[in-house]
């Protein structure tokens, strides 16, 4: 499966499952491009200086093997080297037991 694919079919079958997926995911931002540093250098122009980002993905575990969504994330190393080469403000890393964080402005 590749990075970039929506993992959920439906939002292309039924524009009901659509609207409703936007409204509860309006305040996120899925990854569904290929270039990942154009897509921070974007979040970082339109946020305002002060604003406050934070970056969450799954972690890659044992659940990879059973469920496809960890299969999918990046580590935190792939994550910071995009980071890296985005335009995106200095931030501190975190990691939980399940996902990693990114914090910018926190």
């Amino acid at each position: 499966m590749k990075r970039a694919e929506l993992s959920h079919p439906r939002v292309f079958d039924s524009r009901e499952w659509a609207e409703g997926y936007y409204q509860r995911n309006k305040w996120n931002i899925t990854r569904v491009g290929k270039d990942f540093a154009a897509m921070l250098n974007e979040t970082e122009r339109v946020a305002k200086p002060e604003a406050r980002i934070m970056i969450r993905d799954l972690r890659r575990c044992l659940l990879a093997y059973v469920m496809k969504k960890f299969r999918t994330s990046h580590t935190l190393d792939e994550a910071l080297e995009i980071i890296r080469k985005s335009d995106l403000r200095d931030g501190r890393p975190s990691i939980g037991p399940f996902w990693w964080d990114y914090m910018v402005g926190i």
